[in-house]
């Protein structure tokens, strides 16, 4: 059973572990220190965000492009 009182935390939580995973510095420094060791999922996920998503968004905008 959830509470209204306990929805805020969860949402302070959620947060947190997105913003660790978007944020570049510490995903990044893992992989140029070479301690990829439990910290797949976060180096995947912000490759993704920051680099899959706006080449994929680039690539779509560019090939609806009209050209005439």
């Amino acid at each position: 059973m959830t509470t209204f009182t306990q929805e805020p935390r969860r949402i302070r939580v959620l947060h947190a572990k997105l913003a660790v995973s978007i944020d570049m510095s510490g995903p990044w420094s893992r992989v140029l220190d070479g301690d990829w060791a439990g910290h797949v999922a976060q180096i995947s996920f912000s490759i993704a965000f920051w680099v899959a998503i706006p080449l994929a968004a680039g690539v779509v905008r560019t090939v609806r492009r009209d050209v005439g």
